[in-house]
């Protein structure tokens, strides 16, 4: 409801809500709640939820217009690797790592650093502190971190000439083979906008 408020529901933004429980996905991509749930505004609730009516009276489900913007997925942050797609903008992945150890969380970390674009801002719980994360991500606010773009040892180090045929310009000859910085992940998709990714483990 938030991001078809802010910039409006024809912006180009798309949100990844995932769960490790398909059936807590399910539940949710049904769209269906309690009239009386708490939360919503009238007004919220006239402008994204249409009302049952008959045997479905009591409840509303999400607008189609606001349900086209997000896409449920299933994800266990425990797998060795994963992938969501696209790099992000914003991930919320709150009261989450609380449950690893500190190796799990670094890992964890990591993957979710790399599947975010340049300066994304990861939004954590209150219980949450990873400012030992420093090459990976920079406080920004209590529970808000800002992807950190380090470039690796091993790119600060080695350069190799370009051929005189390659301009410059170009994207991929103008990289180093194999050792670009770990910033330029996800540059190709930098234009799209407002992608956002919900992280939620449930335990």
């Amino acid at each position: 409801m938030t991001v078809a408020e802010a910039p409006g529901a024809n912006a180009d933004v798309k949100v990844i809500a995932s769960d490790i429980d398909t059936k807590v996905l399910a539940t949710a991509g049904r769209g269906v709640y309690a009239i009386d749930s708490r939360g919503l505004s009238p007004e919220r609730q006239r402008r994204h939820f249409l009302r049952g009516t008959g045997a479905n009276g009591g409840f509303m489900r999400v607008k189609p217009e606001l349900a086209k913007l997000i896409e449920f997925r299933p994800l266990n942050l425990m797998d060795a690797r994963w992938s969501l797609g696209e790099p992000f903008d914003i991930v919320f992945c709150r009261n989450v790592m609380i449950y690893f150890d500190n190796a799990t969380q670094r890992r964890v970390l990591g993957q979710i650093h790399s599947a975010m674009k340049p300066k994304g801002l990861m939004y954590v719980g209150h219980s949450e502190n990873f400012t030992d994360q420093k090459d990976s991500f920079r406080l920004r606010g209590k529970t808000i971190y800002e992807r950190v773009c380090a470039t690796p040892p091993s790119s600060r180090q080695r350069t190799e000439p370009i051929p005189p045929h390659a301009h410059p310009s170009h994207p991929r000859r103008a990289a180093s083979a194999g050792h670009a910085p770990r910033c330029a992940q996800g540059q190709a998709a930098q234009a799209r906008r407002g992608v956002v990714v919900l992280l939620r483990r449930v335990l």
